[in-house]
């Protein structure tokens, strides 16, 4: 369901790094738990900066400027969260191999890494390589939430940062929901004592459209029904505020989805054609 465009042979670094890793690992793990927990406390209790941001935002009406701006951050937000993914694993011994850049249903812009060898670890430690992105992403948000609390920035400076808090817990929390082909849905499989949950229902739904006998289990079903519905939700809303046809965000949105939905239909009828039967196998 997603588009590759680039691949980008990375193990030379992650290789150069090691050793640097794996000595910074536990001063770095310990300053982010201080610097997530002080960021949290900003904004559960002294948002005084988060609301004067906002109204500086109504005032300019920049909506177009912080559109750009916020997804500058975001994808700047995704580079860097995979690059955690990688010296976590660089960390329990892992050498990532490629940094990939794709459009996931399409549409949306992603960023991940291939890492070889992640089920040989131990379950405690896949874990930490998952949760080391988001973990990236709930620490750098904290350090701008944190800059913004204690020194006075201009308008436009202090506006750029706060748009780099939004970008960065946004994607944390986003991250962390299992149900998409999330850091959240490999934490919950390792949690869960299962393996393959998204590929499975997905290879079932192939083999129903098929007309070709299917085994459907409660998980599948609900893990199906929450990921198609959350699907559709988003679809809607990209959608929703498009207000002409004119507008290249909807065929930024609808051509590569009927890319993807064409492509991945004939890949499945054709192997269904050209498979052998048994007598040919």
């Amino acid at each position: 369901m997603s588009l590759t465009l680039l691949k980008l042979d990375i193990r030379s670094v992650f290789r150069r790094i090691r050793k640097v890793a794996r000595a910074l690992a536990p001063f770095l793990a310990v300053l982010s738990i201080l610097l997530i927990l002080a960021g949290v406390f900003v904004q559960c209790f002294d948002s005084t900066y988060a609301r004067e941001a906002v109204k500086l935002t109504s005032r300019n009406g920049k909506i177009r400027a912080d559109i750009v701006l916020y997804y500058t951050f975001l994808f700047c937000s995704f580079f860097f969260h995979e690059l955690s993914h990688g010296l976590a694993a660089t960390y329990f011994g892992l050498i990532p191999r490629k940094l990939c850049f794709g459009l996931y249903l399409g549409y949306l812009p992603m960023v991940y890494l291939r890492i070889g060898g992640t089920y040989t670890l131990p379950e405690w430690q896949r874990i930490v390589v998952w949760f080391a992105g988001v973990w990236w992403n709930f620490t750098f948000g904290s350090i701008c939430a944190l800059l913004l609390r204690i020194h006075s920035f201009p308008p436009g400076t202090a506006h750029v940062i706060f748009v780099a808090i939004v970008a960065n817990y946004w994607l944390g929390i986003v991250n962390l929901y299992p149900f998409m082909p999330t850091d959240g849905y490999f934490i919950t499989a390792t949690l869960a004592k299962g393996v393959n949950f998204r590929s499975n229902a997905w290879r079932e739904i192939g083999r129903w459209l098929k007309g070709e006998p299917s085994k459907f289990s409660t998980t599948m079903i609900l893990f199906l029904t929450i990921t198609i519905s959350t699907s559709i939700w988003v679809f809607y809303k990209c959608v929703h505020s498009i207000r002409s046809f004119s507008d290249i965000r909807l065929w930024l949105t609808a051509i590569p989805i009927l890319f993807i939905v064409v492509r991945s239909t004939w890949q499945m009828f054709h192997t269904r054609q050209s498979s052998p039967t048994p007598r040919e196998a």
